[in-house]
């Protein structure tokens, strides 16, 4: 059963066009957060992603919390 112990694994990916500009790795469980600043200027497609780390999809939970795009200059 999933729960306390958190056993998923999920990698975040982010593309821009057809190129992964971002991956985050394995991340675990309930092992802490990454931040990511990612220029994409001139980008016409981007791409939040979630692979279910290599180990199947079991357990697996994630989460892009406060995932924003700004705009320079405004």
């Amino acid at each position: 059963m999933c729960g306390a112990e958190a056993k998923g694994t999920v990698v975040f990916q982010v593309w821009a066009d057809r190129r992964k500009v971002y991956d985050s790795g394995v991340m675990h469980g309930l092992k802490g957060v990454k931040t990511v600043d990612l220029p994409v200027a001139g980008a016409r497609r981007l791409r939040l992603v979630v692979t279910d780390g290599g180990d199947h999809y079991y357990c697996d939970m994630a989460n892009w919390a406060d995932a924003r795009l700004l705009v320079a200059g405004r």
